[in-house]
């Protein structure tokens, strides 16, 4: 490949990215609990992604990865229209086989679960997310939940990956008004946009 396409698919990525990260509302992951959620006891991690709900429309959602409650039972991944969890959208059910994959592509920050595809702000932070979701499938198949389980060892291991990616993103701030971020809990004028009606 010549210098020249090279540069110009390079832009291009770029360009694309930035229209990315200016879906995406400002925010840091978490790890702690939500104060008033009793279910959020369990989140091994959390933070917005866009879930998709038909070809090329997506939903921006705040994401909860939560460990089981017990041996026998799965994860989740719990999604809200935003991050104070109050208003559950829907979710996803983890298990010790649930297929992850990875799109290939520059910079791709696609994944996927099973049947449900998801976009977050890079591809560092698409690594993140299949880590832990990585993660919480062995401990499924190793039997090493249980409800009484510590987390705050979990929880500290996860911070320091997490805290980088905040200070990543905040490296490249996004533009604003690049592309419409219409979010679950927004409400829609008659003929307007539906909250479904990303595109990506």
């Amino acid at each position: 490949m010549d210098d020249g396409r090279a540069d110009w698919i390079v832009d291009i990525v770029s360009v694309l990215r930035l229209c990315v990260l200016s879906m995406f509302p400002p925010f840091c992951y978490a790890i702690l609990p939500e104060r008033g959620i009793d279910e959020s006891e369990r989140r091994l991690m959390a933070g917005y992604a866009a879930l998709r709900v038909e070809r090329y429309k997506f939903v921006m959602l705040y994401c909860d990865l939560r460990a089981p409650t017990d041996l026998n039972e799965e994860a989740f991944l719990v999604f809200y229209s935003d991050e104070t969890c109050r208003q559950e959208h829907s979710r996803i059910t983890i298990k010790a086989k649930s297929d992850l994959a990875e799109q290939i592509g520059i910079q791709c920050s696609l994944f996927s679960i099973d049947d449900f595809w998801l976009a977050v702000r890079t591809s560092l932070e698409r690594r993140a997310w299949i880590r832990a979701l990585t993660n919480v499938q062995i401990r499924l198949q190793t039997g090493s939940y249980a409800a009484n389980m510590p987390f705050d060892a979990v929880r500290m291991e996860m911070a320091t990956h997490l805290d980088h990616l905040d200070q990543v993103a905040a490296e490249f701030p996004a533009p604003t008004n690049l592309i419409p971020s219409i979010r679950a809990d927004q409400k829609t004028k008659s003929g307007g946009p539906k909250p479904d009606d990303i595109i990506l």
